[in-house]
């Protein structure tokens, strides 16, 4: 559903207990075609998008360039197109995963991934204190790193 006002319309809809904004334009959709009616719909959409607010201004220049995506035909060749490339989409993902994961309550980071940080850590702390326990556990977390180099070739 969403709010009509002067062709500008903003609504927002749940699924999967996450809460999603959409906004959109029609003339021929409500209002009476005042300039309050824009007004209203511009104070609508502010209340409406304010538990949304981007936490910094990191957040707030991604999220306008993601938004700008969405006023092209083709957006890969827009100016923020960059957001679609290949190198990006990793990282666009993980940024996806994490904000979902962390509005619907639960963690970000797995439990291995927790446990190869906690190990890693403890690597730490045991090389600092010269622990002889250190080398076999930088060598559990990192085999490779304890094989001799391979033989150059014939």
């Amino acid at each position: 559903g969403g709010q009509p006002m002067c062709g500008l319309w903003i609504g927002t809809y749940g699924v999967h207990g996450m809460e999603f904004v959409t906004v959109g334009f029609d003339p021929g959709r409500g209002g009476g075609g005042g300039g309050g009616d824009v007004e209203a719909a511009l104070a609508y959409g502010r209340e409406a998008l304010a538990p949304h607010r981007p936490r910094g201004p990191g957040e707030e220049e991604l999220l306008s360039d993601a938004l700008s995506l969405l006023a092209y035909d083709a957006p890969e060749s827009s100016p923020c197109g960059y957001l679609l490339a290949k190198e990006r989409r990793a990282a666009l993902a993980d940024a996806l995963n994490t904000a979902m994961l962390k509005h619907l309550g639960l963690p970000t980071v797995t439990a291995l991934e927790r446990v190869l940080q906690q190990a890693g850590a403890t690597a730490r702390e045991l090389t600092a204190a010269n622990h002889p326990a250190a080398h076999v556990l930088r060598e559990l977390l990192n085999p490779q790193a304890s094989l001799p180099p391979p033989p150059p070739p014939p």
